[in-house]
């Protein structure tokens, strides 16, 4: 079985990295980068159509109807970029405290 490393890249399982030293050389050579960009393209094929329709609103937004999303990748963005989420109920009574705060300021 062949997995992902953190880095995205491409760890060949021993099964396979066992098969690939069966063969001469320098066929065991060429066999890894050829496997790997095999396996690669493969899986891209896979996982680019399911990933290209999950949305992110890392810049904000609104949900109306059951979505995929992408949570929390605010945070490539640096700093103290976090995501919050929360129903309307809960952003109108967020925004009525922070009105009623600013008045005890003036």
């Amino acid at each position: 079985m062949e997995l992902l490393s953190e880095q995205n890249e491409l760890v060949l399982s021993p099964g396979t990295i066992q098969y690939i030293s069966a063969l001469s050389f320098p066929a065991n050579i060429v066999a890894i980068p050829v496997i790997t960009i095999a396996i690669n393209a493969d899986a891209n094929a896979i996982t680019d159509p399911i990933i290209s329709t999950i949305l992110s609103f890392s810049a904000g937004g609104r949900i109306d109807q059951p979505t995929t999303v992408i949570i929390g990748d605010g945070s490539r963005l640096g700093g103290r970029n976090r995501e919050w989420i929360s129903n309307d109920s809960q952003l109108i009574a967020t925004v009525q405290m922070a009105g009623a705060n600013s008045n005890l300021w003036q």
